[in-house]
């Protein structure tokens, strides 16, 4: 990093570059260590742990219209205050990224659902065994699944030293990284997913913050990220990004969520209650009114679910499609039951899981001779809104196009206009340029007082249709479709009068 802020920045500072390791020999020694007992030993550590570690933290969230983008809420503490924290941590043993994570965890437990939830913690795996380790370009991060049970009978500093214990006691296990630990309960739970993310770059040794430069530009971009909150200490200040997936949770929830924890931080720095019982904040936040209507106003509140209610009008989808769609859904989610509004993020749903949902509905579509459905599109329509309701308002609008344009089809693109009924033969005339019988008018009203025939005018009907046809087959459907016309008309003898301008000869 300090190598490319130089020649990015043009930066004349006398910064000393050591030769280092090749990434791949490094890369090599790691996957050489799978065959060691500790790698081993890590391994049973984090398997026999997997059916206690727990879910990603259900918060209130909206899940409409979410999008691959971030959005970011920043705050930052002044020296002064950060040095208090510090202070703080000196004293009762804790590291100031313990301090951090733990206010960060205190906020998780107001407004998660459940007690017991997991933060993705993003780690640096540069190990110092490596010589020159730290002047090679490489992706060294990792993750760490910290299982998190905040004790609301507990103050603050014995929740921050009971989450410290379990920190360490994880990293002491860090050979079996947390992407392998993801994998594994991914067999059995493909939809598992740690979307809320804890990003420290706080006591990294051997950093010079003179160079972060570049540290104010970058936001999260990972697909499978709802919020990932990154904190790091820039010039004595402690820095706070929160960034968060636009669409997944309300603009008021976010607020309220950047509010408490610059706060909850604050409160630390001046020993506010710091050594009292978390039990009498959480109900005095719990029972404000900006609390409860972000709750209600959100998609997990299980009496009333705030998702659009979609109301489909002509439901001409058959019955045996739906139930299979239906049950694809669940199969996928991984649940027995499934609510037409449930949002399929609340069951682990990412990006590549409603992709092979969209996969596998057209594919039970075509069953079912629905055929015009479009992978694009049905995938689009799910990343906005992963429902059964929208899955089936999508199918039922694509089918109701179908049945349109089928109809369309049977429509003949002409049509025939009478102008005069009386008279055993029938005279049609014809535009040469396909047009109106405007051009016509003072003839047909002349033939209409002073001729004995009937009289009739052919023109073209639906503009959309006869442009969709194809030059090559235009004087054949045209022509077909004006006889029949014609030949409906009931007349037994047909005259056929065509009319061209000068502009219609010389083309």
């Amino acid at each position: 990093m300090k190598e490319f802020e130089i020649e990015y920045f043009n930066d004349d500072s006398n910064v000393e570059l050591q030769q280092s390791q090749s990434l791949k020999e490094i890369y090599k020694n790691n996957e050489l260590k799978k065959a060691r007992s500790k790698y081993l030993y890590d391994q049973s550590y984090w398997m026999n742990k997997m059916e206690s570690l727990g879910n990603y933290p259900q918060l209130p969230i909206k899940m409409k219209e979410v999008k691959n983008e971030f959005s970011r809420k920043t705050f930052s503490l002044q020296k002064a205050t950060w040095d208090s924290i510090k202070e703080v941590s000196h004293i009762h043993g804790l590291t100031y990224n313990t301090i951090a994570l733990t206010a960060f965890a205190c906020v998780i437990n107001k407004w998660a659902q459940q007690r017991k939830f997991v933060v993705n913690l993003t780690t640096m795996n540069r190990k110092a065994k490596n010589e020159n380790i730290d002047y090679v370009i490489g992706d060294f991060t990792s993750t760490n699944l910290l299982s998190v049970n905040i004790d609301e009978d507990a103050s603050f500093l014995n929740n921050a030293k009971t989450l410290q214990d379990d920190l360490f006691r994880d990293l002491q296990h860090s050979d079996f990284l947390g992407v392998q630990v993801i994998r594994e309960l991914r067999k059995s739970n493909p939809n598992c997913i740690f979307p809320i993310v804890f990003t420290s770059s706080l006591g990294m040794t051997g950093m010079n913050y003179d160079y972060m430069k570049l540290g104010h530009t970058g936001i999260s971009q990972s697909p499978q990220v709802f919020m990932d909150c990154q904190i790091m200490e820039l010039n004595g200040e402690l820095h706070v990004n929160i960034d968060t997936r636009i669409g997944v949770f309300n603009e008021a929830f976010i607020d309220a969520f950047t509010n408490d924890y610059q706060q909850c931080l604050l409160d630390i720095a001046e020993n506010n209650k710091f050594m009292q019982t978390l039990k009498p904040w959480y109900f005095v936040e719990r029972s404000s009114q900006q609390f409860n209507e972000i709750i209600q106003n959100s998609n997990n509140n299980s009496d009333e679910l705030h998702l659009k209610k979609v109301k489909i009008d002509y439901n001409i989808l058959p019955e045996t499609l739906v139930q299979n769609i239906v049950e694809q859904c669940k199969k996928m989610m991984q649940v027995d039951i499934l609510n037409d509004d449930d949002n399929f993020y609340r069951h682990g749903a990412d990006s590549l899981i409603l992709a092979r949902l969209s996969t596998t509905i057209i594919n039970i579509c075509k069953e079912h001779q629905l055929t015009h459905l479009n992978f694009d599109n049905l995938l689009r329509v799910l990343l906005a809104e992963p429902t059964i309701s929208r899955i089936l308002e999508e199918l039922n609008n694509t089918l109701l196009s179908e049945h349109a344009h089928d109809l369309e089809k049977d429509r003949s693109v002409g049509e025939l206009t009478l102008f005069k009924e009386e008279g055993q033969v029938l005279k049609v005339f014809f535009h040469a340029g396909l047009g109106t019988m405007n051009c016509l008018r003072y003839v047909l009203e002349e033939l209409k007082h002073t001729d004995h025939d009937a009289i009739a005018g052919v023109t073209i009907l639906n503009q959309q249709q006869y442009c969709r046809i194809e030059r090559s087959q235009l004087v054949k459907i045209i022509s077909e479709s004006y006889a029949e016309l014609i030949v409906d008309s009931g007349y037994e003898d047909v005259h056929l009068v065509g009319y061209c301008s000068l502009v219609d000869l010389l083309r």
